[in-house]
């Protein structure tokens, strides 16, 4: 049991650590296409070692130099929507399972 938990938070931290990056690009690409607009987002999915999908993973999207915090959990497919985020940045983003 405690292999298994352990599998499943090193997965967990891998998981956000490789989808900072990509999170980044996401932001600016978004920002950029939506012109002149004052709001970005951010999507993704969250999966586990075997590349299912995880629900129930509480998402927190941080404005480092503002502290504007936003939340959202995974759906049953893993699939998470931070919408309406504040230009600027950087975001800090953190996983957590319920």
């Amino acid at each position: 049991m405690t292999r298994s938990r352990n599998l499943v938070r090193t997965s967990l931290l891998q998981w956000v650590r490789s989808v900072l990056l990509t999170l980044t690009l996401s932001v600016v690409a978004y920002a950029t296409a939506q012109g002149q607009s004052a709001v970005s987002g951010i999507t993704g999915t969250v999966r586990d070692s075997l590349g299912g999908p995880m629900r129930a993973v509480v998402m927190e999207a941080r404005d480092r130099s503002t502290g504007y915090v936003q939340r959202t959990a995974t759906n049953g497919t893993g699939r998470y929507i931070l919408l309406g985020l504040p230009l600027g940045g950087p975001y800090v983003v953190r996983a957590r399972r319920l």
